[in-house]
Parts: structure tokens; C-alpha cells; sequence
């Protein structure tokens, strides 16, 4: 389930931009990419085929990644694209304002030169596990789920809080991430009160979801290829995290005097 919400970070495309010079009209090139698939718990999948890769300028056009994630759209015209990553039972991302330069290749975000770095697009599968239980004592959040899995060493949960009562994610007045460790039949996290906006003493009403992401991940030796993984809609104004599961059940807790 796809889920907008009102903070996070914008993943650049200026990164993949190539900038100086000019779009020359009526010129074709081929464009290249590369894409890594992730379970819900942010765990690198081996196969990283399937993926359906849409350009989206003037015309439309459609590839599929290799095992190895790779995508060429052969004979691109020059523009400005949309590139739209979808797979069955993952978060679809969506990149705005590609530039290709035709009459030349263009790759997105893999440097091959010694010593650069790199970024890549990241999609995630939408979660499937279930929040059963939120229970928050003192300073910590203690979090029990249903598996349909085998069960990861760690979770991420996004925080909805309000002030008021049957509330949506959409309509929260805060939100937080908080990061859980297993225990014994939980997971346990630290929820920094100083992060909370709310009055001492206030009746907080909460809900939480599932949103286990990765950074970057190491590959082509000692290589480091950051993610691309969330977008800006500018509909909305706000950033879109692809994989977010779906929200919990509405829980309480009082913020601290």
C-alpha cells in the first residue's frame, strides 16, 4: 500500500542529470539503469529481474530489468522523462525530470570510474506482516507483530500521532520513526520524548506502520551504491515512501509531565 506522508527526504534527480549540455532534438541514444528489489524487511534479494521499467516523455516506452537489475531503453530520443519502477506485490517509485541526451549513452547513477561512488533505484516489497500490539512504557515502545515470514532481527515503525481520536495517517499532526530490536516475543525501541511536539501531561492517540528501508549497500567490490527509494510528489507537496505497510490500530499513551 502506497502511502503519502509529510516528511522524509527528497531522493535527488539531480544526481542523474547530465546537466551542461544542451538536449539536441531529433537525436536517439540508449538510456541505462540499474535497479535492486528488497524484501519488506529491507533484506537484498538475489534476483533482481522482472522489474517493468516505464519512460515516460513525449511517447511512452517500457523494458524489464536482467537478474542483475540492469534496464536499457535502446534508441531513446532526446527529452526529459518520467522512469516509473513496478513489479507485482512491490511499492512502486517514480523518478521526475530524467535528462537524455541523444546521439549518446546515457547511465543513471552507476559510476565505473575507481574511487566514485554511486547511487542506484531501490523497491521494496509492501509488507505483508501485521502490527498486533503497541504498547509504550516510559521512555521505550514495546511492538509484538504477526509474521508471515521468518522473523528479522530488527524492524522500523513510522509513528502517526494526534490529538485526536480516529484519526488517519494523512491527518496526523506528528510523525516519527522509531527503530525496534528483537527480544523475547517483541521488539523493543527508545522513543525520544524531546522529539514529540505535544504538551506534558497531553493524551497522545497513535498509530504505526511497517516501513523497513536501506540506505546504501555495498557492491562491485568496495563500491557504495546509495539508494534512490522515495519521490517528491509536487501534487501534494510531500515525500512518498513506496513500501510504507499498512497502519495499525489506533493506541494511546500520555506524554510525560
Amino acid at each position: 500500500m502506497k502511502r503519502i506522508i509529510f516528511f522524509g527526504f527528497l531522493a535527488s534527480c539531480l544526481f542523474f542529470s547530465c546537466t551542461k549540455e544542451a538536449l539536441v532534438p531529433d537525436l536517439e541514444g540508449s538510456l541505462t539503469g540499474y535497479v535492486y528489489t528488497f524484501d519488506e524487511f529491507a533484506n537484498r534479494l538475489p534476483d533482481r529481474s522482472g522489474v517493468l521499467v516505464e519512460a515516460r516523455g513525449l511517447k511512452g516506452y517500457v523494458t524489464f530489468t536482467d537478474g542483475n537489475g540492469r534496464f536499457e531503453f535502446k534508441n531513446l530520443p532526446t527529452g526529459t522523462y518520467q522512469l516509473k519502477f513496478r513489479k507485482e506485490g512491490f511499492g512502486t517509485l517514480i523518478q521526475e525530470g530524467i535528462k537524455h541526451l541523444g546521439g549518446k549513452p546515457t547511465t543513471l547513477g552507476l559510476s565505473f570510474s575507481p574511487g566514485l561512488n554511486s547511487s542506484a533505484f531501490f523497491i521494496y516489497q509492501i509488507p505483508v506482516t501485521e502490527i498486533s500490539d503497541l504498547k509504550v512504557e516510559n521512555d521505550t515502545l514495546r511492538a509484538e507483530f504477526r509474521f508471515f515470514a521468518p522473523e528479522p532481527d530488527r524492524m522500523n515503525l513510522l509513528l502517526y500521532l494526534s490529538d485526536k481520536q480516529g484519526f488517519t495517517g494523512n491527518q496526523a499532526r506528528q510523525t516519527i520513526f522509531v527503530y525496534l530490536r528483537k527480544g523475547s516475543g517483541y521488539y523493543k525501541g527508545s522513543i525520544n520524548y524531546s522529539q514529540i511536539s505535544f504538551g506534558k501531561g497531553e493524551k497522545i492517540y497513535c498509530r504505526a506502520c511497517i516501513l523497513n528501508r536501506k540506505t546504501a549497500v555495498t557492491d562491485y567490490g568496495d563500491r557504495i551504491v546509495a539508494a534512490i527509494d522515495t519521490y517528491f510528489d509536487y501534487d501534494t507537496y510531500k515525500t512518498v515512501y513506496p513500501n510504507i505497510g499498512d497502519e495499525s490500530e489506533e493506541f494511546t499513551f500520555v506524554n510525560p509531565e
